[in-house]
């Protein structure tokens, strides 16, 4: 696969990767394939959200998933689990 066809995205709504160890959204273009990772209950100051309450924390993550779909061009109803279950 050429370098063209992996396309790295970090939306400018999310948090900047801690020390640009990883990115958020990766996308494989050759089969559409997205990785979407660093996902973690920080706004984008990379502050904590929400400390003691989880609830709170899981749809901050939530959000920051459905962002990290958005940029790589993936609406949410067309996701699956991370299983591939569907």
């Amino acid at each position: 696969m050429s370098s063209e066809s992996i396309v790295k995205t970090n939306p400018p709504e999310l948090h900047v990767p801690v020390d640009n160890l990883y990115t958020h959204v990766v996308s494989a273009r050759a089969g559409w394939v997205h990785r979407i990772g660093g996902q973690v209950p920080v706004d984008q100051a990379g502050g904590n959200v929400a400390s003691g309450d989880m609830a709170a924390q899981i749809r901050e993550v939530y959000r920051q998933v459905t962002i990290a779909l958005a940029a790589a061009g993936c609406p949410p109803y067309q996701s699956f689990p991370a299983s591939g279950a569907g």
